[in-house]
């Protein structure tokens, strides 16, 4: 396996020499959460907030994402786990399509996650206490991890899902406007970084993977559909209003 993505410390941008985390960037992000959980009507008890994902290791690249996930007990809010889960992914879904928010070249992007439930991350930093939860060793991976290919590939596809039915909903044209914008970041992020691995690394680098595991399951196709959808409803939108305006000054 090629090591394109590997490096040899933790990004600096964020981490010192010692693998602790920049102070005022933290500070930052725990701001962040507490004007975003501000905003919401669900009272959450909150045990952790963590760093996870790659920039909290060495398989960073810039492209990567600050992953922040929430820890709550989805029970302690209602007794359907389900629907709880489903609720706070609809609000941090919400939130992500609002907010465009980069800290040091890197997107923020909002989870929560059941406490107790496995993570497969070898690095995580709680953000709340200052300290790592898991942290990573340098050791380059001699084959591709299939766990962390399978979790990238649901989340783009949740991304989708949501970004689907959010346009069959909305009557907002506002909304229609962030959700064009939204899926061709999603777009773009994902053919800028495929590029780039291929000439880097050739067939087998992970972005490659993960792009053909999003075409072969149709999610390519679909966030296609979103932009080209999205776009035709905000313009056929603007193109009745003036109609019906110029209709109305005929009238007159």
């Amino acid at each position: 396996m090629n090591n394109f993505f590997y490096k040899k410390e933790l990004n600096p941008r964020y981490w010192d020499a010692n693998k602790q985390f920049n102070p005022k960037i933290r500070k930052k992000i725990l701001k962040i959460i507490k004007d975003f959980l501000d905003g919401i009507d669900i009272d959450i008890p909150i045990y952790d907030i963590r760093l996870t994902g790659s920039l909290a290791n060495y398989t960073y690249n810039k492209f990567s994402d600050l992953d922040i996930h929430i820890i709550t007990k989805f029970k302690d809010i209602n007794k359907d786990v389900k629907l709880v889960k489903e609720s706070l992914n609809d609000k941090r879904f919400i939130w992500n399509l609002k907010h465009n928010i980069y800290i040091k070249g890197h997107e923020v992007e909002l989870y929560f996650e059941n406490k107790g439930e496995p993570h497969a991350a070898t690095g995580i930093y709680s953000l709340l206490r200052d300290k790592w939860v898991r942290q990573p060793d340098y050791n380059p991976p001699t084959k591709i991890d299939t766990s962390e290919l399978k979790q990238r590939v649901l989340r783009v596809t949740d991304q989708v899902r949501r970004l689907e039915r959010k346009l069959r909903k909305t009557k907002d044209k506002q909304d229609v406007s962030l959700i064009y914008n939204k899926a061709r970041r999603i777009k773009d992020k994902i053919m800028r970084v495929r590029k780039e691995a291929l000439q880097e690394s050739g067939e087998f680098a992970f972005e490659n993977l993960l792009f053909k595991q999003l075409r072969n399951n149709g999610t390519i196709e679909k966030i296609l559909d979103l932009i080209n959808g999205s776009y035709d409803r905000f313009f056929m939108e603007k193109l009745m209003f003036n109609k019906a305006l110029k209709r109305l000054i005929t009238d007159l």
